[in-house]
C-alpha cells in the first residue's frame, strides 16, 4: 500500500493581469481545482478561494499574490465571504525559504510542514518578472500550507496576458 504524501500537485494554472481577470480569471480555488474569473464569482464560491494573483498590467513589473479578504489594495474586483490567505512573495526580503529544486523534487508535505509562514511579518512585497521560475509560499485559512512556482509569463496584451504556476499544497481536506 502506498503512503498517504498529503500532498496536492496542480499543473499549468493559468492566471490573468487584473486586466484579464474576466477573461482568463485572477482568482483560484485550491479546494476546487479551478481558475474563477471575476464574473464567476458567486456566494458558494467565494468562500473556496484562496489564491488571487495580482499582476499589475502586461508588462509584469508589478505582481503579487494577495490575499482574497484584501483586494481592496488592489484593481481586482472584491467580493464578499472572502477568505484570508497569508502569501510571502518574495522570498528574498525574510528568512523563510524554498527554492525552485525543493519545489520541484517535493513528494510529500513534510518540507511544507515546517514553513513558518503565519509568523512572517513580510509577504506582500510585488515581484518582477525575473528572475523565473519564482516561489511563492502561503498558507490558508484552514491552515494548509502550499508553494506556488510561477513558470512564466506570457505578454499577450492588456486581456490575454498571464502567468503559468504550477501549485503544491497540504490535502487536509
Amino acid at each position: 500500500m502506498k503512503e498517504n504524501s498529503n500532498l496536492r500537485t496542480l499543473k499549468d494554472i493559468k492566471l490573468g493581469i487584473s486586466t484579464a481577470q474576466n477573461s482568463i480569471g485572477a482568482f483560484y480555488s485550491t479546494k476546487l481545482r479551478q481558475v474563477i474569473k471575476s464574473k464567476e464569482v458567486t456566494t458558494t464560491k467565494a468562500p473556496l478561494i484562496d489564491i488571487a494573483f495580482y499582476g499589475f498590467d502586461n508588462t509584469f513589473s508589478h505582481n503579487r499574490f494577495v490575499s482574497p479578504d484584501n483586494l481592496e489594495t488592489t484593481t481586482l474586483t472584491e467580493f464578499g465571504n472572502a477568505t484570508a490567505t497569508k502569501f510571502i512573495n518574495k522570498q528574498e526580503s525574510g528568512d523563510i525559504n524554498l527554492s525552485v529544486q525543493n519545489f520541484e523534487s517535493m513528494t510529500t508535505d513534510a518540507p511544507l510542514k515546517t514553513l513558518p509562514i503565519v509568523n512572517a511579518n513580510y509577504g506582500d512585497e510585488y515581484f518582477e518578472d525575473t528572475p523565473l521560475p519564482r516561489v511563492v509560499l502561503f498558507e490558508t485559512a484552514d491552515g494548509r500550507k502550499g508553494a506556488l512556482m510561477v513558470k512564466q509569463v506570457v505578454k499577450e496584451g492588456n486581456e490575454d496576458s498571464y502567468i503559468i504556476s504550477d501549485i503544491k499544497i497540504q490535502k487536509n481536506d
